[in-house]
């Protein structure tokens, strides 16, 4: 296991090799990419990265706390921090060593999200595989198995999205 941490320079090292353009170059792509996230959070708007995460911004109030050290009361001053909800992809790929030790929620589908749910779309129309989602979720979640349930709950957000159409969530 790599126990290092990446830096811009490692990404810059490997977009210049995958895209081919100079290092300058894609340092000026990455801090531009960078540079609107951040500026999207300044103004608090979330940036929704599909298959990665979910960045936002969250307000939290001013409290009193306590200094560890005396006990001694102190004041918290009101703050924004920014929160980072990672997507199901990227739940699915961090715990994939997980997965090999594991048998295949639905046969010969390869816990792929979205062949589940094709799977289930296929067999049993959009609404009866919208049901044997919240099936699976519900069992995951009794059984405790958090891999099973990320899987599931990824596999009824694609259904839902496919449920919506192009024109978005229905009303």
């Amino acid at each position: 296991m790599l126990n290092r941490t990446i830096t811009r320079a490692d990404i810059i090292r490997a977009l210049t090799k995958e895209v081919g353009l100079s290092q300058s170059d894609c340092a000026e792509v990455l801090e531009d990419v960078l540079g609107e996230i951040a500026g999207c959070l300044a103004k608090d708007e979330p940036v929704r990265i599909t298959n990665f995460a979910t960045l936002s911004v969250r307000h939290k109030k001013a409290r009193m706390g306590r200094n560890p050290k005396t006990g001694e009361e102190a004041p918290i001053l009101p703050r924004k921090v920014v929160k980072f909800r990672p997507s199901g992809n990227l739940k699915l790929k961090v715990n994939a060593s997980s997965k090999q030790q594991r048998q295949p929620l639905m046969t010969n589908l390869k816990d792929d999200p979205t062949d589940i749910a094709d799977y289930l779309i296929r067999g049993n129309g959009i609404d009866g595989a919208f049901q044997k989602s919240s099936e699976g979720v519900t069992k995951a979640q009794k059984d405790g198995d958090n891999y099973a349930l990320s899987v599931w709950r990824e596999v009824k957000t694609i259904l839902r999205n496919k449920k919506a159409g192009p024109e978005g969530p229905e009303s």
